[in-house]
Formats: structure tokens, C-alpha cells, sequence
């Protein structure tokens, strides 16, 4: 009895994990800021914002707010037209007299960025 082995060439290839970047986010500037509200507007400035889960604006009266220690956050919606590049927020009971620092956030897979304090 003979056995025949035969060997076949086989190519195995890595599946290559595409890498993702923090996204790029900008606070402009604070607008309509009245009694216990105001308008907040920020700007995607990543190429690719296709792996954005979310963006909007957290804001505490201490300095540099973050998602994890701010008074509040909230998920903003787009305002421009095709580019959405673009967004904006509405902050409502606010307290009179009181200072507030706030910043824009963009969150991916591999976390979230701030843009600089306003």
C-alpha cells in the first residue's frame, strides 16, 4: 500500500484591524446666551467622521469639563447641510450670575476628544 501526500500552497493573510484616531473637535463660540440658557455650537474637524458614535457639549463651573465630572452634557444635533461638519446644542436652567466652562466632545471607538474650553 502506498500513501500519497499531497501539499497544497495555502496563503493565509492577517485581517489588518482598520485603525481609528481620537476624533477632531472645536468649541466655537458660546452664542444667544441669555438668563438660564444658552446656544452652543461646535465644529467636526476630523477628515473621516464616519466612526463618531456621538458629539455634543459637557460644561461644569470648574475648569476643563469632562463627560466623567460635569455639572451637565448634552448630545448635539447636526445644523449644516451635506458636509455635517457642524453642531449645536441648546443649554437650558442654567444659574444667573454663575460662571461656566464648557467644551465640545467627540467620541469614537477609541474615545472621546474635547475641543478647547470657551
Amino acid at each position: 500500500m502506498v500513501t500519497l501526500s499531497i501539499v497544497l500552497p495555502i496563503s493565509l493573510s492577517a485581517c489588518k484591524k482598520e485603525e481609528i484616531e481620537l476624533p477632531g473637535v472645536e468649541t466655537l463660540d458660546v452664542k444667544d446666551v441669555r438668563r438660564t440658557n444658552a446656544q452652543l455650537d461646535g465644529s467636526k474637524i476630523a477628515i473621516d467622521t464616519s466612526f463618531q458614535t456621538s458629539y455634543g457639549f459637557c460644561w461644569d463651573i470648574e475648569s476643563l469639563p469632562t463627560m466623567d465630572d460635569n455639572i451637565g452634557h448634552v448630545v448635539a444635533f447636526d445644523v449644516s447641510g451635506d458636509d455635517g461638519l457642524y453642531f449645536r446644542a441648546y443649554v437650558q436652567g442654567l444659574i444667573p450670575g454663575t460662571t461656566y466652562y464648557v467644551r465640545a466632545y467627540a467620541t469614537n471607538l477609541d474615545g472621546t476628544a474635547y475641543g478647547v474650553e470657551k
